[in-house]
């Protein structure tokens, strides 16, 4: 599946996966062409956007989840194009936070899934505890939030088929989202609670699971928004 990494989810339209689709069935010789011209419009454009980007105030490390890469390749690719001055505050990963993406591959590779998604980092935030995880414990119970979401986990045998080969596009959109939370709570860093409360902030099957359980997800997003 063809991606653009984080928010993905939204700017692809009908017309992308049409697009995407008649690529994939035309001749090899013309697809090929097509993608050598794909790759030259990118190589225009991602610089332009990177530097605008930068100039907006975005992090390396927004910019790095932008585009599903790492800090460190983005920034070593394009930190020419950093001049300094005039941005806004910059936003980063505090340690926690990056500490719970671990997590969620942990939780990932648990279940034997090649890819971590935002059910994983769900998860994972909750079982790591922290003051940010309290009102969704209490309001889970004795319900016990991977089960919850994926039920019992596969037998060892299978869990090693599997490894992990990236992030979900849902993933993606939580962690746009927790970079909008943290901004509008006035924060330095994204932390543990920025996390979770983006992982309730939009449609997805976490949402899905809690409200089939009979939990209102925009009251316990409220709820630990109100402790960041």
């Amino acid at each position: 599946m063809l991606t653009n990494g984080l928010g993905v989810s939204f700017i692809r339209t009908v017309d992308f996966d049409r697009f995407v689709s008649e690529l994939r069935e035309s001749e090899p010789g013309e697809a090929l062409r097509t993608i050598a011209s794909v790759r030259e419009v990118v190589k225009e454009v991602e610089p332009l956007k990177v530097g605008e980007a930068r100039s907006a105030g975005h992090s390396w490390d927004e910019i790095a989840l932008f585009l599903g890469s790492s800090r460190q390749a983005v920034h070593r690719k394009y930190r020419h194009l950093d001049e300094g001055g005039g941005r806004r505050r910059m936003i980063t990963l505090d340690r926690e936070a990056q500490s719970a993406l671990t997590v969620a591959g942990e939780v990932a590779t648990r279940y034997g899934v090649h890819r971590v998604d935002v059910g994983h980092l769900f998860v994972g935030l909750v079982e790591d505890g922290g003051p940010a995880s309290g009102p969704v414990l209490a309001a889970l119970g004795t319900a016990e939030p991977a089960r919850l979401l994926f039920g019992d986990p596969p037998v060892e045998a299978e869990k090693r088929k599997k490894r992990l080969s990236g992030n979900s596009d849902d993933l993606r959109t939580a962690l746009r989202v927790a970079i909008d939370v943290a901004r509008w709570t006035r924060s330095k860093h994204i932390g543990r609670g920025h996390l979770l409360a983006a992982t309730l902030s939009f449609p997805s099957p976490v949402t899905d699971a809690l409200s089939e359980h009979g939990l209102n997800t925009e009251d316990l997003r409220q709820k630990v928004v109100d402790l960041l």
